[in-house]
C-alpha cells in the first residue's frame, strides 16, 4: 500500500496542504500519457455537455427543457462514467428526461444556479437538503441502488461550478475517514439515505474553495479541468493514486 494512504492522510489540512502537488502530478500523468486514454469517451462527453452550458450562460432552468439534445448528451455520459454498468443503473431514458426536467424546474435547483462552490457554507443546509429531497423523489435518475453518485454526476453537469462530482472509490472514502464533526450532519437529515455524504462533500470542498489560494491557474490546463469541482475531484483521484 502506498505511503500516501496511511491512516494520518484522512486529515482535512493534509490534502489542502497538498492540493497543488496533487493537481500537478495529476496533469503531469496526462503528459506522460498516462491517466486518461483509456477514459476518451467521458472526456469528450463531459467536455462537450461543460461547453454547452458555458455558452449558454448558466442557469439551464431557463432553456433544457428546449434542448432534448443536451439531455440526451446528459444521459451518455452519465453512462460514459460508468453510472450504468456492473451495480449502478439509470433509469430508461424517457424517465431520465422527466427526472433532469423536473431538478431544472424545482425551486431548490432554482435557488442555486446563480451560484458557485466558495458561496457554499453551513447556511447551505437547508437549500441542499431541499434539492435532495427532490433528486430522491421526482428527480431520480437511477433504477437501483443509492442516488448519492449519480446525482451527484448529473448536478455537476447542470452546475458545473457549483456541485462536486462524488465518487464512491475517492470522494466517499476520503469523507468516510475524516476525524472532524464539522462537515457532519447531526439531526435528523442523517436519515436521508446519502444525504450525509453530499452535505459534507459540499461543506469541505466549498470550505476548501474558499480557503485555497490561486486555484484559477490550474483551470484548463488539460482534459477535465474547466471548472473548481472538477479540480478538486482531479486532485483526489491523484492523492488516493499509487506512485
Amino acid at each position: 500500500m502506498s505511503p500516501r494512504r496511511n491512516a494520518h492522510r484522512f486529515q482535512l489540512a493534509t490534502f489542502a496542504q497538498e492540493l497543488d502537488w496533487a493537481l500537478d502530478r495529476f496533469y503531469a500523468r496526462i503528459e506522460r500519457g498516462r491517466g486518461m486514454t483509456e477514459r476518451r469517451t467521458a472526456i469528450y462527453f463531459h467536455e462537450r455537455v461543460v461547453g454547452i452550458v458555458r455558452r449558454r450562460g448558466g442557469f439551464p432552468s431557463r432553456w433544457i427543457a428546449d434542448d432534448a439534445h443536451v439531455i440526451e448528451l446528459l444521459y451518455a455520459v452519465l453512462c460514459a462514467w460508468g453510472m450504468d454498468s456492473n451495480a449502478a443503473r439509470l433509469t430508461a431514458y424517457d424517465q431520465f428526461k422527466d427526472a433532469v426536467l423536473t431538478i431544472a424546474s424545482s425551486e431548490p435547483f432554482r435557488m442555486v444556479e446563480s451560484h458557485n462552490l466558495r458561496d457554499v457554507d453551513e447556511a447551505w443546509r437547508n437549500r441542499l437538503s431541499g434539492l435532495w429531497r427532490v433528486l430522491e423523489g421526482p428527480g431520480k435518475i437511477t433504477a437501483t441502488g443509492s442516488i448519492l453518485v449519480a446525482s451527484s454526476k448529473l448536478l455537476h453537469h447542470l452546475l458545473p461550478d457549483l456541485f462536486i462530482p462524488i465518487d464512491r472509490s475517492y470522494t466517499l472514502e476520503f469523507l468516510r475517514h475524516i476525524e472532524s464533526e464539522t462537515y457532519r450532519i447531526s439531526s435528523g437529515e442523517r436519515m436521508m439515505p446519502g444525504f450525509d455524504g453530499f452535505y459534507r462533500a459540499m461543506m469541505f470542498f466549498g470550505h476548501l474553495a474558499r480557503s485555497h489560494p490561486n486555484l484559477e491557474r490550474h483551470l484548463n490546463r488539460g482534459p477535465m479541468s474547466q471548472s473548481i469541482p472538477k479540480l478538486f475531484d482531479n486532485a483526489l483521484m491523484s492523492w488516493w493514486r499509487e506512485p
